[in-house]
């Protein structure tokens, strides 16, 4: 828009905001302070409560709140942005993508990034092996000519409690250990996160002894007719990670969401949803990758759409329950889709479009975590949600409260695991070194990516959390009472040895909330009276940490 008058000047509305120059455009002044219209295609929630997405032109933004203002982010990298993903087992670790399939790692909040792949040579046009392996780059797996999609897709699964996990750690007794102590293995792969693992031998100082390894994670990605996985993401001495093939596909890889458990892989083409198998007891490269002698994946077409499907749901607690949305504005197709059986030979999906209007597009969707029945959806105006998507059909109403415009809604996301902070202290020449893993402070929080508003969140869909959210552990003797309490409460436990104690309290979040020290207690039968008042009414769990013991309760404040 120009201003009369003035020749050199003018306005120019832009996907990137408004901006004005006074020189004819050879430089600009950015107006955009306060003015959230940023055009997301997608996001990731980070464990921490930030959020990292791809925007359209404006590269992938990290709300990470280092700024001055909550609604301030961070670019992070360039070009359309697409997916993101992060980590809860190392939260520097982020991953950010840029169209076709490029998809880039950061170990430093996205400070600085490592590419797909490094500088070209006269013996590599494409570019050199970095985050993916030559073969990869090779076959321009990052690039356009490789086919991939424009918005870009990734996600991460991780868990601390893998079931059939080959991997191992190696322990060295630093003290002498008897038959029933716990004792800490750290990941190799993952950030060194530990481990618990009681002994059935007894150990003395200097015996080695190898662990099974638990701590796990898996990249997925998608890109033409193949889709990509490595569980090396978050370790960094391999400059490049192992990658397999996981499934070949018939053709670009859209969409792509995993179970809550690991064990299906749902992700789609153009119009079908196919289900990838056995993730869970494919353990190593002959039974996960495609050209592995034993492999053992199930790839199986279970749904097929009136046209383009824009997002999988997939009930946290239930890889059964998994619905489907399409886009456009056709009357001839509905844009909700749900299955209860979707684990089963031949899945059966039911249109859920209810009382929605024929026409709507539906870009994303959410089952809460903890409500089963629920299910929330991103459409071309803005959120809504039925309160029983198992109904023939169900009712629909919308959800926009706080977001002041009806605007498009391409993404929606969940933090559906849970995780306490966690210490663990080893010895160095008898000089204690304190190793601190964060939490994650973000449980059933949803996160909602808009094309033209930017991000918002709420937590007012969590229903009644799982249990327990603090670290799995042997239940010993603790007791607390009264129980409930209301301001003061004793303690009682049992020490094999004179220890130091340290008393953690979470709430349903996950947040520690309180820690109270006792050095040097005697072996024996304790009580300790302890203060409470400062806790907001609700629910607590409380573990306890005296030497190699290990202990958890759960109480109420009244």
């Amino acid at each position: 828009t120009p201003v009369p008058g003035q020749n050199n000047t003018f306005y120019a509305g832009t996907d990137g905001g408004i901006f004005k120059t006074t020189n004819g455009g050879v430089s600009f002044i950015n107006l955009n302070k306060n003015l959230n219209i940023t055009q997301f295609y997608a996001l990731a929630n980070h464990p921490a409560g930030g959020v990292i997405g791809g925007a359209q032109d404006n590269g992938s933004v990290f709300m990470d709140f280092s700024g001055n203002s909550p609604m301030q982010g961070r670019k992070v990298n360039g070009g359309d942005g697409g997916w993101a993903a992060t980590s809860f087992l190392n939260q520097e670790v982020i991953f950010s993508t840029v169209y076709y399939s490029a998809v880039f790692r950061s170990s430093d909040f996205g400070v600085t990034n490592q590419p797909p792949a490094g500088p070209k040579d006269s013996d590599h046009p494409n570019g050199i092996a970095e985050f993916y392996n030559q073969t990869m780059v090779d076959n321009n797996v990052h690039k356009a000519q490789g086919g991939g999609p424009f918005v870009s897709n990734v996600i991460m699964w991780e868990t601390t409690n893998h079931p059939n996990s080959v991997d191992s750690i190696r322990f060295i007794a630093d003290t002498n250990y008897a038959v029933g102590d716990t004792i800490i293995g750290r990941s190799l792969r993952n950030n060194r996160y530990p481990s618990e693992h009681i002994l059935t031998s007894a150990l003395s100082k200097g015996d080695t002894i190898y662990l099974n390894d638990p701590i796990q994670s898996r990249l997925f990605f998608g890109t033409k007719n193949k889709i990509y996985m490595t569980d090396e993401a978050l370790y960094f001495k391999n400059k490049t990670p192992r990658w397999f093939v996981v499934t070949t596909t018939a053709g670009v890889v859209n969409k792509l969401r995993i179970s809550k458990d690991g064990n299906h892989l749902y992700y789609t083409v153009n119009n079908k949803l196919y289900r990838l198998s056995g993730l869970l007891t494919a353990v190593d490269s002959a039974s996960m990758d495609v050209a592995g002698s034993k492999y053992q994946l199930t790839n199986q077409l279970i749904f097929t759409g009136g046209t383009f499907i824009s997002s999988i749901v997939i009930d946290p607690a239930d890889a059964n329950r998994v619905g489907v949305t399409l886009g456009g504005f056709s009357t001839g197709y509905k844009h909700v889709y749900y299955s209860d059986d979707a684990t089963a030979a031949t899945p059966t999906f039911a249109a859920k479009g209810g009382d929605l209007p024929s026409s709507l597009p539906v870009y994303a969707g959410v089952i809460p975590v903890n409500n089963s029945k629920q299910m929330i959806i991103g459409t071309e105006f803005g959120m809504m949600m039925t309160d029983d998507i198992t109904a023939t059909n169900p009712t629909w109403y919308t959800v926009n409260s706080g977001i002041d415009e009806k605007v498009p809604v391409f993404m929606l996301d969940q933090q559906r695991n849970q995780l306490p902070w966690r210490q663990v202290v080893t010895y160095d020449g008898g000089v204690p070194v304190y190793s601190n893993y964060p939490g994650i402070y973000n449980y059933g929080m949803i996160y909602a990516a808009t094309h033209g508003r930017g991000f918002f969140k709420t937590s007012q869909y969590l229903g009644m959390p799982e249990e327990p959210i603090v670290a799995k552990v042997k239940k010993q003797s603790l007791k607390l009472y009264p129980n409930p309490v209301v301001d003061y409460a004793t303690i009682e436990f049992k020490l094999n040895k004179v220890s130091d104690v340290n008393i953690r309290i979470y709430d349903v979040n996950g947040r520690m909330v309180k820690e109270l020290q006792f050095n040097q207690r005697p072996a024996g039968l304790l009580k300790e009276r302890i203060s409470l008042n400062d806790l907001s009414k609700g629910a607590y769990f409380m573990t306890m940490q005296a030497g190699n013991q290990t202990t958890t309760n759960k109480f109420i404040v009244r």
